[in-house]
């Protein structure tokens, strides 16, 4: 999956994308999520990340047991942010939008050669920083299970029915990179505040 400037279009699409995001939460960034779109290798990839082996490779490392992988890569797949795309804090969609699974484990592939601290982290709530041309380019796949455990749902009830994605803006901080940024959930839901304002 080579990088070719010409293939980033000026609103940060991808071309044959099959999603594309213009935002303010979140932006320039163009999702793959079927495997007719993706070239044999990359399919091979995620054959592999669906299969048994790596998947009880993530219930040994995590403790999770049963495991399932989405075929349907249902906010997975490949994901593609251009220059000045981000991807605000955000707490991911709790449960599987078809079926109802409990989403508990993801994983992430970053498939950039060469790219300097400048550019932005992967986790980039700050417009990336990379030349025009180049995009943060990563894999995502999520895995599942049937259920989960009571103490780790609001008031030990898991019976409601989840939620979409949930986006932050941090409180009391200039940007979420400042050292005095961090989450805090002793507040109620979770919040990426200043550390000097809850001392």
């Amino acid at each position: 999956m080579g990088e070719h400037p010409e293939s980033i279009l000026k609103d940060g699409c991808i071309p044959g994308a099959e999603r594309c995001f213009d935002l303010p939460e979140e932006n320039k960034k163009s999702s793959i999520n079927t495997d007719e779109r993706m070239g044999t290798y990359t399919r091979i990839l995620f054959s592999f990340l669906k299969s048994n082996t790596f998947t009880k490779f993530l219930e040994d490392l995590s403790g999770i047991p049963n495991l399932l992988p989405d075929p349907h890569f249902r906010g997975s797949g490949l994901h593609f942010t251009a220059t000045g795309g981000s991807l605000d804090i955000h707490a991911d969609f709790n449960r599987h939008p078809g079926n109802n699974l409990d989403r508990c484990v993801n994983v992430f592939i970053y498939l950039n050669d060469h790219w300097p601290e400048e550019y932005g982290d992967h986790g980039h709530p700050e417009p990336s920083q990379a030349p025009d041309g180049r995009a943060r380019r990563s894999i995502a796949l999520y895995y599942y299970t049937n259920g989960r455990p009571s103490d780790e749902c609001l008031d030990n009830d898991c019976s409601g029915q989840g939620h979409s994605t949930l986006f932050q803006k941090p409180v009391g901080c200039e940007k979420c990179l400042d050292d005095t940024c961090r989450r805090d959930d002793t507040i109620g839901s979770p919040v990426w505040v200043s550390t000097t304002k809850i001392r």
